[in-house]
């Protein structure tokens, strides 16, 4: 602005000049504004610059705490002094849990971990948040480590049939989780075909069918054995023949009548077996004289009555008899009076009170009663204590 203006200024002096001086002296004259116009143009821009403030030191913390993270939000990296970006930092504690596998092998390159520090890391991690690359992660291991892996949960995890697949590698394991792994598929347990040291195998709520059990067959070692709430049906049975030394089967909220059931030979080995919302015929299956060594039965939600509940009559190892949320009343107990091992008795949500109370004389071992929502009373209770003296009765 200031060089514009002397510009003209100096322009109509050369104007005066040639008037009063001539020309040679006006054409000097114009000349000399013209370069000293140009200077201070340079020197007016140079002012207009932004100009680069020395760095600050960043303003002390203060004491409110709305404040903290108003003055997180405004620190950058730059704002950083800068020895502290150029300094060694101190190695940092090795986190409790892990997130994926790609991070904990990521942690393991900076930490120099041991396979077997690796692998305890992995099991740091929540069976729900486990994913394929966590298994892919521990299916890199030595032999000699992955040996020493032998129980794995799954259980609500994100697996797919690729992380499945890492699991055959495991030849050592004894219990899997696959509950409600609903990422997999019949064709993913393939993969766990061939475990045959595996003795504990939860499919609950897991996205399979009855397609599945082919892959069951080699695994002659299992004890337990969970399909419940899957859609798993009587078809496929066959497959599992050769499980001769499941001690539980559970079979929960699946839509069979046992006629699949009836194919396996365990009247030797089974103790427990789960059977609740069923159609699950207790009297096809001859229960009471073919499977005396059950220790536990858990038949809620079947439709039993004071006549069906008589097929429980002749198992007299029973330790423990769930039939809860069904229609059974005071007459049906009477059918109940030889099972003199009960420990534990669920009748809750049936249509039992007190008046079935003295039937309840011969169960000297009871521990636990479950009478909630019946119309058993205080003064029932009282009386059933007097049979069994070590019983907690629940009422509400």
């Amino acid at each position: 602005m200031i060089g514009n203006k002397l510009s003209r200024w100096l322009v109509a002096m050369g104007i005066v000049a040639i008037v009063s001086n001539g020309c040679e002296r006006a054409q000097q004259l114009i000349e000399e504004g013209q370069q000293q116009a140009a200077k201070l143009q340079e020197d007016d821009s140079a002012d207009r610059a932004p100009k680069v403030m020395p760095t600050k030191d960043p303003p002390p913390a203060t004491s409110t705490t709305a404040a903290q993270p108003e003055a997180a939000a405004k620190t950058s990296p730059a704002d950083l002094p800068t020895e502290s970006k150029s300094s060694p930092q101190p190695s940092s504690p090795l986190p409790e849990k892990t997130a994926s596998g790609e991070k904990m092998l990521n942690d393991a390159q900076k930490t120099d971990l041991s396979p077997e520090q690796i692998l305890a890391r992995f099991q740091t991690i929540p069976a729900a948040d486990r994913e394929d690359k966590d298994l892919l992660a521990i299916g890199a291991l030595p032999e000699a480590v992955r040996a020493t892996f032998t129980v794995c949960e799954l259980n609500g995890s994100k697996v797919t049939d690729q992380g499945l697949a890492e699991l055959a590698k495991f030849s050592h394991l004894k219990e899997l989780n696959l509950s409600a792994c609903v990422r997999i598929s019949n064709q993913g347990l393939a993969a766990i075909s061939q475990l045959k040291d595996l003795e504990k195998l939860v499919l609950r709520s897991a996205s399979v069918d009855s397609d599945c059990l082919i892959h069951l067959a080699n695994l002659v070692n299992l004890k337990l054995l969970d399909l419940s709430g899957t859609r798993i049906t009587d078809r496929g049975f066959e497959h599992l023949e050769r499980l001769m030394h499941l001690e539980e089967l559970k079979l929960n909220d699946l839509t069979v009548d046992g006629s699949g059931f009836q194919k396996l030979k365990l009247q030797n080995s089974l103790r427990v077996l789960d059977i609740s919302r069923t159609n699950f015929s207790l009297a096809a299956i001859n229960i009471s004289r073919r499977y005396q060594k059950l220790d536990e039965i858990y038949a809620r939600e079947k439709g039993l009555d004071d006549r069906t509940v008589e097929l429980f009559k002749g198992l007299t190892r029973l330790r423990v008899l769930d039939l809860g949320d069904n229609p059974i009343g005071d007459l049906g107990i009477k059918h109940l009076t030889g099972l003199v091992n009960l420990e534990k008795l669920y009748l809750d949500e049936t249509k039992v009170t007190d008046k079935c109370i003295p039937m309840f004389r011969p169960f000297k071992k009871l521990v636990y009663f479950d009478a909630t929502k019946t119309e058993l009373t205080e003064e029932g209770a009282a009386q059933l204590k007097k049979f069994a003296p070590n019983v907690t009765v629940r009422l509400k």
